[in-house]
């Protein structure tokens, strides 16, 4: 590492993009190997290196993003002015990126119609969304009012439990989003 400390300095600070290993090393959680850097790097070079990078077109929003939302650490060069900076520059991506790329529509109807004879009727609109549509007959579930067949209904027709009547869709904290 001593050997080529003043190359492998130079060759971080060569390219905004050198701003990644940065990142990976002080501020993502779940990097697997361990990042060196070479001995002269100084928290000054780290500093430049990130406003560099910030600053650049090819910036990964989400590396901004991680800075923006960064605790200030000395040896990373991150203080309140870089992760305001960081925060202004997220945002301006933020806004290019949904400004650029419509997106699209999705959704779930639920409907209970008066005059089908199926239990229900799924659909999927795909023309220029994605929206799933149930139809539910209303003679159907008023016919099956009884507590075994609301059971059944629960199986069979919303398909909520499965055979042991176990929620299907349960929700765990560790595979919810965040916003």
């Amino acid at each position: 590492m001593k050997a080529y400390d003043a190359e492998m300095r130079d060759e971080l600070r060569a390219s905004p993009r050198g701003a990644e290993h940065l990142v990976r090393k002080y501020l993502q959680d779940d990097v697997r190997e361990d990042i060196h850097l070479p001995p002269s790097f100084t928290p000054v070079d780290a500093r430049e290196l990130l406003e560099a990078y910030i600053d650049s077109e090819d910036a990964n929003p989400n590396y901004v993003g991680l800075i923006a939302t960064a605790r200030e650490n000395r040896l990373a060069g991150i203080d309140a002015k870089l992760k305001l900076r960081a925060k202004r520059r997220n945002d301006e991506m933020t806004v290019k990126f949904f400004h650029e790329n419509e997106g699209f529509k999705t959704g779930c109807e639920v409907g209970i119609s008066g005059t089908q004879d199926e239990p229900v009727v799924f659909e999927m609109d795909t023309s220029d969304e994605s929206v799933y549509r149930y139809t539910y007959s209303s003679l159907w579930l008023e016919e099956t009012c009884d507590n075994p067949s609301i059971l059944n209904n629960f199986l069979h027709l919303f398909e909520f439990v499965d055979r042991q009547a176990l929620l299907v869709l349960p929700s765990y904290p560790a595979r919810l989003g965040h916003v």
